[in-house]
């Protein structure tokens, strides 16, 4: 286990499916962060805790209407693990599902959710 392995959770309701959730990354031994509604405004890097960001001034307005999963420290294999764990055990996996990267840590939530949508169109047009 990677002590830095982190998924921010974004948009989840509290319900049967977010408690499989959480139960299973709980079983694999990695620590989640539930974001609230307002932090939409915030950068990756924030919500993640990473030193050298600081909490938003900026006031835009949230559009991001999905449930969002950000995985940090979690790629490759290990990755295919969680997301093939999470099936096992029935759980509904958000189609919108980014590995926080060196330029998107950089990115307001809502930015990378705009950019996840643009993509998704692409892959689906």
């Amino acid at each position: 286990m990677n002590k830095d392995e982190i998924i921010l959770l974004y948009g989840f309701k509290n319900n049967e499916n977010t408690e499989k959730i959480l139960s299973v990354l709980k079983a694999v031994h990695i620590k989640v962060k539930i974001l609230n509604e307002g932090d939409y405004n915030e950068k990756v890097g924030y919500l993640l805790g990473l030193k050298g960001f600081n909490k938003s001034t900026d006031n835009i307005e949230n559009t991001i209407q999905n449930e969002l999963m950000i995985f940090q420290n979690i790629k490759g294999k290990r990755l295919d693990f969680v997301l093939d764990k999470l099936k096992e055990n029935k759980c509904i996996i958000p189609k919108f599902k980014s590995v926080a990267t060196p330029f998107n840590i950089h990115w307001s939530l809502k930015r990378l959710y705009e950019t996840m949508k643009k993509e998704h169109s692409a892959l689906n047009s």
